[in-house]
């Protein structure tokens, strides 16, 4: 009886991360694709924070920052997951 709940609850989790619905059980969140537009959360320790840049790079070997941001100004910084958000597409 528990394996199906347990297997069941990982669909769910499975369902919810392909919506791109943040699951507040395993917090996973969506990965970050090249060419996603995104917003830097507002921070004193990130740079640029409150812009909006350009994914040009995703390097998940690096554990550190593994999202390379371009923003209007040419500037580039490395951002990690929990520094950014994708910005939503805008509805016709």
């Amino acid at each position: 009886m528990y394996w199906r709940f347990q297997e069941s609850t990982q669909r769910v989790s499975q369902l919810l991360l392909a919506l791109g619905i943040r699951d507040t059980v395993s917090q996973h969140r969506t990965p970050l694709l090249v060419g996603d537009q995104v917003f830097v959360r507002r921070s004193f320790r990130v740079p640029l924070s409150g812009s909006v840049g350009l994914i040009v790079a995703v390097d998940l070997a690096d554990s550190r920052a593994p999202y390379l941001t371009k923003f209007n100004n040419g500037w580039q910084f490395r951002f990690q997951l929990s520094e950014i958000q994708r910005v939503p597409d805008a509805i016709p």
